[in-house]
């Protein structure tokens, strides 16, 4: 019996021992493990550390700005190339029409009378031109200001005057429309103009108009004059008794340089 109390006891302490050292194992391993922790880096290589990840730092910002850059670019392009295949037409609807012309340079008539029956060839030229001379993209009219340029001036000047003042000019240069029905005066958008100055006065009615041609190239303001009566839209008649014909400027944007340069007698001569 004492014996094997005895080889208890010594197994037992033997076991202790085991787990002892166990334990001291680890703690020496846990202890190698942290002076590894905290061993000390240089100078130099926490200075090489900072600068490596400030470099990957900017290169990524870099490739994000220029992704962005890139897809702002892309976006601009698509826009630009669809309002430059998108058409603008800025010529006046009563143009669509068929109308007697004349074309006037330096004040003189030309070519004579322009019509379907009356020198044909001409006339259609004409058309041709006038067709062509508001035709523009959305893109070229964000930048000559045509979109918001489609505006209409009521002014108290008689007709008679504007005529003599015309006449007078040996300079003027531009082009008369007669229309065999009456037109309506009407917005860009097709609407019915309505008067700024009575508010009698829903529309208007007209059968002549004249239009200024410009002696330079490229896009320019384009003016027409509408000659027109104030005809209360109630009663149907005039609301001034003494003048009857007023003159309405109507402004866009266009190219007439190249009607001009048609019917100018002075480029035949060169």
């Amino acid at each position: 019996m004492e014996e094997k109390e005895v080889m208890k006891e010594i197994e037992e302490k033997e076991v202790v021992s085991t787990v002892e050292n166990q334990e001291d194992g680890k703690k020496v391993n846990e202890t190698e493990t942290r002076e590894v922790k905290n061993e000390k880096v240089t100078d130099e290589e926490l200075y090489a550390k900072i600068q490596t990840e400030k470099m990957l730092k900017n290169q990524k910002i870099k490739k994000i700005s220029i992704i962005s850059v890139l897809s702002v670019v892309f976006a601009l392009a698509v826009v630009i190339i669809c309002l430059a295949s998108i058409p603008l037409n800025l010529k006046p609807v009563f143009l669509n029409q068929d109308y007697v012309a004349k074309v006037f340079i330096g004040g003189e008539s030309y070519a004579g009378t322009l019509s379907n029956d009356t020198n044909q060839e001409e006339y259609n030229k004409l058309r041709e031109l006038v067709d062509s001379a508001f035709n523009q993209t959305y893109f070229s009219g964000l930048f000559n200001g045509s979109l918001s340029n489609y505006n209409f001036t009521e002014s108290r000047t008689p007709y008679s005057t504007f005529l003599d003042t015309l006449k007078n000019d040996k300079e003027s240069n531009y082009v008369t429309f007669e229309f065999s029905q009456e037109q309506t005066l009407k917005n860009r958008d097709g609407s019915v103009y309505e008067s700024t100055r009575s508010t009698r006065v829903k529309s208007f009615k007209f059968t002549n108009v004249y239009m200024q041609l410009s002696d330079k190239e490229g896009d320019n303001n384009v003016t027409f004059y509408v000659v027109v009566q104030y005809i209360n839209t109630s009663t149907g008649e005039s609301i001034d008794e003494k003048t009857k014909d007023y003159v309405i400027k109507m402004t866009t944007v266009g190219q007439t340089y190249p009607i001009f340069e048609h019917f100018n007698p002075n480029d035949d001569a060169e």
